[in-house]
């Protein structure tokens, strides 16, 4: 940052002058109080007149002024939520294996981060980071590592996940209530981004990296895989690979989101810059209870893989509607294969609600009842049909 005083200003060649630069270098090299003490003397003084000392414009502000004071709060509250918080932000090395659209069996390690929530072991992360782990490492701040094993999820519905690892002397953070945030509050998220070829490194050197932000907005609306996903925190805080499963804290050092998403440009080809998005509290804490309780979370269920048809991909392969759920693969025995509902089918309604590009499949499937029987209309063959599907759980 460049700071700008008055203009320089050349003096005139007299002994005045050139006696008051020496007195200069005097002062600048003597203690403050002499130098006060030498100036002070030298000063012409009018009998029973007040004498009025004049800061320049360039003068750093006082140490004791309101905005130093904030500044040093607000640098202070950082501090100490760091501080409190980062031992509790651990790094997770991940080697998965996974089959590519040609059917080749592919392994690979993934590095994430995640956040230790409860003193029995209990670490919240993303689905993404963990999906088809074969081992877990979880590293901590200091160095440590230790064997984590996944307890459960919710994909495909939102992208979160418990791991669990054995709990001696772990610090953790508490969960906070993202509904008592307010837009333009500074949070911080912290993580472990990798970059290049440093997310296959476990030599990464950049786990625990805090940056900052504000909240940019609440409650959004983002499409992520084949569902919209709701109630995400916006902020602008810089998330990179390997921060998602993160922490996104207040300042009191409350963890109130989950970082899961980086939006860097839209499908028309507009780079975005400064939006990242978050999986709310109030979203994941619920979730965690029930995987904690019960090792799963309790979804409706008919048993189909599907992909989402947008208008671009029903030109793209010419398809006889412009939103849908295309069938991908229907599992053996569930309600859906119970019903005829086979692969290559386009499911465009579940109960009485249209599947759009607005309201995906999974968003609709995630609103139906257990144990109810709802109609689902298909296409097969550019035909229409309907199937009355009794509704599973997960």
């Amino acid at each position: 940052m460049g700071y700008y005083g008055d203009e320089e200003r050349r003096p005139g060649p007299s002994g005045t002058v050139i006696a008051i630069i020496g007195l200069s270098l005097l002062v600048g090299a003597l203690g403050g109080g002499v130098a006060g003490g030498l100036v002070a003397a030298l000063i012409p003084r009018d009998n029973g007149s007040a004498t009025t000392a004049r800061v320049p414009a360039t003068a750093a502000p006082r140490s004791d002024s309101p905005a130093t004071v904030l500044q040093l709060r607000e640098e202070s509250a950082i501090t100490e939520t760091v501080a409190k918080v980062s031992p509790g932000v651990v790094t997770l090395l991940v080697q998965a294996s996974r089959t590519d659209s040609a059917g080749r069996r592919i392994e690979e390690t993934n590095l994430g981060s995640g956040v230790v929530v409860d003193a029995r072991g209990y670490i919240v992360t993303n689905h993404h980071v963990v999906e088809g782990a074969r081992k877990i490492t979880v590293r901590f701040m200091g160095g440590e590592e230790r064997p984590g094993v996944l307890v459960g999820d919710d994909n495909p519905f939102t992208d979160f996940a418990v791991v669990r690892v054995q709990p001696d002397g772990l610090t953790v953070v508490p969960v906070g209530d993202s509904d008592a945030l307010l837009q333009g509050q500074q949070v911080l998220a912290i993580g472990s981004p990798a970059f290049g070829n440093g997310q296959k490194d476990v030599r990464n050197d950049f786990k625990n990296t805090v940056t900052r932000g504000i909240v940019s907005g609440l409650h959004r609306r983002w499409p992520i895989d084949d569902a919209i996903v709701e109630d995400l925190i916006q902020t602008d805080a810089a998330v990179n690979h390997g921060n998602s499963g993160g922490a996104l804290v207040n300042l009191s050092g409350q963890l109130v989101g989950i970082p899961t998403t980086v939006v860097r440009g839209t499908q028309n080809g507009f780079q975005v810059q400064g939006v990242t998005f978050a999986i709310s509290s109030k979203t994941f804490k619920p979730l965690l209870d029930e995987i904690v309780r019960t090792g799963k979370v309790t979804r409706p269920y008919i048993g189909v893989q599907h992909r989402t048809i947008t208008p671009e991909i029903a030109t793209q392969n010419g398809l006889p509607v412009q939103a849908g759920a295309f069938v991908v693969e229907v599992a053996p025995d569930s309600p859906a294969a119970k019903a005829g509902i086979r692969p290559r089918d386009i499911i465009t309604k579940l109960d009485k609600f249209e599947v759009a590009e607005d309201l995906p499949y999974l968003n609709i499937l995630r609103g139906l009842q257990p144990n109810a029987t709802v109609t689902v209309t298909f296409v097969r063959n550019g035909r229409e049909q309907t199937a009355d599907v009794a509704v599973g759980t997960r």
